[in-house]
């Protein structure tokens, strides 16, 4: 592919007729002098209101994302009031849940354990509470203290063990669930301990749907003069199914609720706003308007806690408003979907045979070439998964590139000349030559469930973090999607080959670093500066930095540049991805050359990444109301950067840079179908199963590609099990045979005694390896050190076994 001077001129063109046509993101249904109100209403209960109306305001401001100066007054108030009983279990709580260690809230969390570990405290029912709401078992504090509480008669302390007791573990979870919604259906308890038990059944939420139909039945039985009744409610209805909020129960549950709030005399209406903060809707707004207002406050009794409590619930409300891509911006993703058909139709017709379709007749350019295999190594998984990365832990995995030039030396001149040296369709008749064809069938088995498992991890990624962020679908709606998007690929794919795969790779290559520059401007724009938006320290929450390598440390740079030297030198020895690429250059300086410029672009891009988590942290941090209801920009960190491609571009950048997102998953799975299809052809059909090639083979290896398509499909739909961010994901999944597969090439190319058994028992034990690393922690090894741990395991299994194989014949001799 050429890109000439013309087609520079129409993209920019086009980038500028998109930002003449944008405007402003939708109005918001909560407008920002309401916002704003509301905040101010719970700042200043939070700077001068009494002590427990301020822990209120701060607990409610740290739910909603506005942490700054919580620290700072409590650790004023807890100079002041720290030995005061009561007050200082709050001051104490608050300084817990606005921690940005874990070491910092482990020393307050012991202040509140403390208390409850010297039952003869006069306020150790607070730390009791304390513990629970901080979801904190005080088994875990004292086992013996608790016992004795559990087994002694039903009062309020009782109550708050038995709510704690649930942080022990799932089996106790479950239990305490039902033995807190027994408690509010029965009419032998008092009513102080059936209004406890359904306050902490409101707190814990996530009830099964048995469940709720009992707690909305007791609600709607329940006389309005128990004392239970507005908690009863309030449970009911904060725990009602997405499903069931117009269900009779759950409409007959929120009109008692409002009606609780007509009565200003009874103090439990504030119970009755947390409900709402839950669970209300636009229609609530001007009830909770009027409650902010000090003239309707002032009717009530506990005004200030009113006050919070409506304020609260405002924000919250607003939190919850759903966004939708602009018509202008499906416009631009539509286009880009009918401009891919277009190239692979377009070259569709120049694939006259197997080595035009899967090598574009070995003469691709160097430079088009190498943006293809740097669109394909930074896929959707690292345009989201390394922002994600910044914002959750921190620069040290970015600065583990300065790597790159080590990556560079060994990878072009110890492994490329290696490949460039046969001329052939598929990098693994290396192996069958060196080592037989029992290698070769494992390396092919290894790298197809490898390709099978990252095209399914991007698919998975690329609905269920980036697409989720930007549209408002329902999830059992992501299965279809995944199927559209992959038929698109498979389309454009079969349709033109590897020159279709390259020509289009470079235009999502343009695409794809567009999406993070124009994030950037757009960033530096909102806050009127280039760079008041980087921070000036280093974060509290992300890892202390550390230069050395350390196994059980999930981050550190000796870390991060270990495992990036391992993934390059295995990916670019091994995979048929990488090996296809420069073998379709013409020769060695060429091969070199295209693998300079992906590692070049691939250092630029992950820079940019890492400033565009920067820029999320920046711009979240001072637009909290952006951020998902209930969750911290940690809690998402992963998908910060698609949901500002919704809120925070103007309308048609958004579908542009939302099409490079789409434009870096299409771009990987191209080349997967690409890469797997010409595997399956030369390596197992024409090497096993001669009497299944086609007599049109160029038609065999696009009905491949479908197939191909098929199975990562189906496998996207169990890659949601794995646990950990975005990056961990990629890692245990995708990476996860990326050094056993190499293993093999290693004792083919390095090891001279290499034996075919060896080589085999070396790569198995690779496998277990990892697999045990990444799932069962294997003796502490953390994320980054699965490939190192399982490269490492392989060869010296597969160096012992060939020596003791070759021992073996010498001495039956």
């Amino acid at each position: 592919m050429n890109l000439g001077y013309r087609d520079v001129c129409l993209f920019l063109v086009l980038l500028f007729l998109i930002f003449a046509g944008c405007s402003a993101p939708e109005d918001r249904v909560v407008s920002g002098e309401l916002r704003q109100e509301a905040l101010e209403q719970l700042q200043s209960v939070l700077r001068s209101g009494q002590k427990w109306e301020k822990v209120h305001a701060a607990e409610c401001l740290l739910d909603l994302g506005y942490s700054q100066d919580i620290t700072d007054i409590f650790r004023e108030e807890e100079t002041l009031s720290g030995t005061e009983y009561y007050y200082r279990i709050g001051i104490w709580r608050v300084l817990a849940r606005a921690a940005a260690s874990p070491a910092e809230k482990q020393k307050w969390v012991d202040s509140v354990s403390s208390v409850f570990s010297k039952p003869e405290l006069p306020d150790h029912l607070h730390a009791t509470e304390s513990l629970a709401k901080l979801g904190i078992s005080p088994y875990r504090v004292s086992p013996s203290i608790a016992d004795s509480i559990l087994n002694s008669y039903h009062n309020s302390l009782w109550l708050y063990v038995l709510w704690g007791k649930a942080y022990s573990g799932e089996e106790e979870m479950n239990q305490v669930k039902s033995k807190l919604l027994d408690i509010v259906c029965s009419k032998k308890e008092t009513d102080t301990i059936r209004r406890l038990a359904a306050y902490a059944l409101r707190n814990m939420k996530n009830i099964n749907d048995e469940q709720w139909s009992a707690l909305a039945d007791a609600a709607c039985n329940e006389p309005d003069t128990s004392l239970a009744y507005t908690y009863i409610l309030s449970s009911a209805f904060v725990n009602t199914p997405a499903d069931s909020l117009v269900s009779p129960l759950a409409v007959y549950c929120k009109e008692a609720l409002l009606n609780e709030l007509s009565n200003s005399g009874k103090p439990e209406n504030y119970e009755a706003l947390f409900a709402l903060a839950e669970k209300g809707v636009d229609e609530d707004l001007p009830l909770l308007t009027s409650l902010v207002r000090e003239e309707t406050a002032a009717m009530y009794k506990n005004k200030e806690d009113i006050a919070v409590a409506a304020s609260n619930a405002i924000l919250r409300i607003d939190r919850r408003q759903k966004y939708t891509l602009h018509g202008i911006d499906w416009g631009v993703i539509v286009l880009y979907g009918i401009g891919m058909l277009l190239v692979g139709f377009y070259y569709s017709r120049k694939a006259r045979n197997t080595e035009d379709y899967l090598l574009g007749g070995r003469t691709m350019r160097p430079f088009a070439v190498g943006l293809s295999l740097f669109a394909t190594m930074v896929s959707s998984l690292s345009y989201l998964s390394y922002p994600g990365e910044m914002i959750l832990n921190g620069p040290a995995f970015f600065i583990g590139m300065i790597i790159f030039p080590l990556i560079y030396y060994i990878v072009g001149w110890f492994l490329i000349p290696k490949f460039m040296e046969m001329k052939a369709t598929s990098a693994y008749e290396l192996l069958e030559k060196r080592l037989g064809l029992g290698v070769r069938m494992l390396a092919t088995f290894f790298f197809l469930t490898l390709r099978f498992l990252w095209m399914a991890t991007i698919i998975y990624a690329t609905i269920n973090t980036a697409l989720v962020a930007i549209v408002d679908i329902p999830p059992s709606y992501a299965p279809y999607i995944s199927v559209f998007l992959m038929l698109l690929t498979i389309t454009y794919t079969s349709l033109g080959g590897f020159k279709a795969v390259v020509t289009t790779d470079v235009i999502q290559s343009i695409v794809l670093w567009s999406g993070a520059f124009l994030t950037i401007f757009v960033v530096s724009m909102h806050f009127n500066s280039l760079t008041a938006w980087l921070p000036d320290h280093y974060l509290e929450h992300w890892s202390p930095l550390r230069w050395g390598a350390d196994v059980q440390q999930r981050t550190t740079i000796g870390n991060a540049m270990v495992m990036l030297l391992v993934w390059f030198i295995c990916t670019n020895g091994s995979d048929q991805m990488a090996v296809q690429r420069y073998l379709s250059t013409k020769d060695l300086r060429a091969a070199r050359h295209t693998f300079g410029i992906s590692l070049i672009a691939t250092f630029v891009v992950k820079i940019f990444l890492a400033v565009v988590g920067l820029a999320m942290i920046a711009y979240f941090t001072a637009n909290p109301h952006f951020l998902d209801d209930g969750q911290s920009i940690t809690g998402q960190a992963d998908r910060l950067f698609p949901k500002f491609i919704l809120i925070g571009l103007p309308v048609g950048i958004s579908g542009l840079v939302a099409s490079g997102i789409f434009a870096a998953a299409m771009s990987s799975l191209s080349s997967g179908l690409n890469s797997s299809s010409s595997v399956i052809n030369e390596d197992i059909l024409k090497r096993l199963i001669p009497r299944l090639v086609s007599a049109n083979p160029l038609r065999q290896v696009k009905k491949i590609s479908v197939l191909v398509g098929i199975i990562a499909i189906l496998l996207s739909l169990v890659i949601g099990n794995v646990q950990g961010n975005l990056l961990d994901v990629v890692v245990k999944v995708v990476n996860l045979l990326v050094a056993p597969l190499f293993v093999l090439f290693f004792m083919a190319i390095f090891v001279p005694f290499a034996t075919s058994k060896g080589t085999i028992i070396g790569g198995l034990a690779s496998v277990a390896m990892a697999i045990v690393a990444a799932f069962w922690q294997f003796m502490g090894i953390t994320v980054l050190w699965i490939m190192p741990s399982a490269l490492f395991v392989g060869i010296v299994v597969g160096v012992i076994a060939s020596l003791s194989e070759k021992l073996i014949r010498s001495l039956s001799r």
